[in-house]
């Protein structure tokens, strides 16, 4: 199913470990055949009429990220709000990028499976990522799970 079907009116979540081929997946396979050459920003490539720009959450301005159509690294941003380095609500967080953009793609790290960290701080980095990961995809149209650049539909 490509994102553009249906109006691509529709949120879509797509996780799984790091470094699995998220972001490909959502290019090759959910927005289909994309145009013009592969650059570090992605700028030139399109989906639908929209340029392909990802933006990412371990850097990006809170208001950017809230609103951008293409995210990835939805648990660093996460991370830079546990931390106190930006002020975003985390109960709110899934419904303010809902509300923002409706039909955009969201590309986050599983970071909950192995050992539970001993430093508090990680602890909670890792629960709230998880709490806004699941209101993420009860909102969400489609999530997607992605292992070895193979993704699988859960929703």
């Amino acid at each position: 199913m490509k994102i553009m079907e249906k109006g691509g009116d529709d949120m879509i979540l797509v996780t799984g470990g790091t470094a699995q081929g998220k972001r490909e997946f959502v290019e090759r396979d959910l927005i289909g055949e994309l145009a013009g050459e592969r650059t570090g920003g992605m700028a030139g490539r399109t989906a639908g009429g929209r340029a392909v720009i990802w933006v990412d959450g371990a850097a990006a301005e809170p208001d950017c990220f809230l609103s951008a159509p293409f995210c990835h690294n939805l648990q660093a941003f996460v991370r830079r709000i546990v931390s106190g380095e930006i002020a975003v609500d985390l109960v709110e967080l899934a419904e303010l990028m809902q509300k923002a953009r409706p039909d955009r793609v969201i590309v986050t790290d599983e970071i909950g499976g192995g050992i539970v960290p001993t430093d508090p701080l990680e602890r909670t980095w890792r629960e709230e990522t998880g709490r806004v990961c699941c209101r993420l995809a009860a909102a969400a149209g489609q999530v997607w799970r992605v292992n070895c650049g193979l993704g699988q539909r859960i929703k």
